[in-house]
């Protein structure tokens, strides 16, 4: 494993697994924790990250079991790395099907976000600062993917903060927080550009379908047999021929009819707030990449 680690790049192929496969003999003298810990940093390397989550969930469920009998400061920081490390591997896993162009699944963000939440609390609590700095970096990824654009930009100084006191402020590790955050304000602007567009169509044309396609932000209306969920707002995930499947604030999805799908039209005054949104977060971005350049 420590060849591995110092050689990364000129290991391939069988080096790689036959350096996996001795991990196998060492159970008894390093642990259970360690040994899978390892074979899964070794899985990630190869770029096989199912097989990574696979044995992150074992370890973590191991982890889970040790703490629920017997909670020490270790077994608290070994429960919030291994909580951050899987939450990281759904990360990547979601990342990796955007860059291929495959169906990208919201579900992986959300399971990742649950489990960095959770590693956060725990950072928090042993007054783990560098740990609860690399959360915040994961979550506020996070919650840009899952559209919370605000809370990732809240999360991110959080950890720009942290990361600062951690590590001082000219590094390597701030800069990677100032880019992080260029690019979520990016991504929110262009998202906030196609919300506006999406109204100026709807007053060319009054058609109700421009807003009845996947990322539309929409409310729940009408519902008879779950009023409960009537007046929550959400996001359009899927369009099928008879339903339209919406995810809600908490992750819920509903297959609705057409007609208990109603748009979020603004007023003129909330369309001048959206396009003063937009400049806002321009500039806040313009100004984290030159802080990230210099």
């Amino acid at each position: 494993h420590r060849k591995v680690e110092t050689s990364r790049g000129t290991l391939r192929g069988a080096a790689v697994r036959a350096a996996a496969g001795k991990l196998a003999d060492k159970v008894a003298s390093c642990g259970l924790y360690d040994t899978l810990r390892q074979l899964g940093d070794i899985y990630r390397f190869q770029a096989k990250d199912v097989n990574a989550l696979q044995v992150f969930q074992e370890v973590l469920g191991e982890v889970r079991s040790d703490n629920a009998q017997e909670s020490t400061l270790q077994l608290q920081a070994k429960l919030a790395e291994i909580l951050h490390v899987t939450g990281s591997v759904y990360l990547d896993q979601y990342n990796n099907q955007i860059n291929s162009r495959a169906k990208a699944d919201k579900g992986k963000c959300s399971a990742a976000k649950a489990l960095l939440e959770e590693g956060l609390v725990i950072c928090r609590e042993i007054k783990s600062d560098n740990g609860a700095a690399d959360s915040l970096r994961l979550l506020a990824s996070a919650y840009s993917h899952l559209g919370m654009h605000d809370k990732a930009r809240g999360t991110l100084k959080e950890a720009l903060d942290l990361t600062c006191s951690c590590v001082g402020q000219m590094t390597a590790e701030v800069a990677a927080c100032h880019e992080q955050m260029a690019f979520i304000c990016q991504k929110q602007a262009d998202e906030i550009r196609q919300q506006v567009n999406i109204h100026k169509e709807y007053i060319v044309t009054n058609l109700m379908s421009c807003y009845h396609s996947p990322g539309r932000r929409v409310r729940v209306a009408g519902l008879q047999n779950k009023p409960e969920f009537n007046g929550l707002e959400g996001v359009v995930v899927k369009v099928g021929a008879l339903r339209i499947v919406v995810r809600l604030h908490n992750d819920k999805e509903l297959k609705l009819k057409p007609e208990n799908v109603q748009p979020l039209i603004p007023t003129a005054a909330k369309l001048q707030e959206l396009i003063l949104k937009i400049q806002d977060i321009a500039q806040e971005r313009i100004a984290s990449s030159k802080k990230a350049y210099r």
